[in-house]
């Protein structure tokens, strides 16, 4: 089965956002070698679509963080990385 427009999109930048930064890719570089795979891969998909879908993308991120830092502190772990505990 293949991925839809809006997955591949979604793989797109999360694999460009993770590995943008590994690399010691310049920002501006970035956002254009999405904008490249978009028109590339994902050309079916309008301006307004890919807003929608980066919108849902930070709000995610932002839920992830919260949930990760409840989780690890949970079990214990930030302690393990640096974190401080009471």
């Amino acid at each position: 089965m293949a991925l839809t427009q809006r997955e591949r999109l979604i793989h797109f930048l999360t694999v460009i956002g993770i590995m943008g930064p590994i690399e010691h890719v310049p920002a501006d570089m970035t956002r254009e070698l999405a904008e490249a795979m978009r028109y590339e891969r994902c050309r079916r998909l309008t301006d307004c679509e890919v807003d929608e879908i980066v919108c849902e993308l930070e709000e995610e991120k932002l839920a992830c963080v919260s949930a990760m830092a409840y989780i690890t502190d949970e079990l214990g772990l930030s302690q393990a990385h640096g974190g401080q505990r009471d």
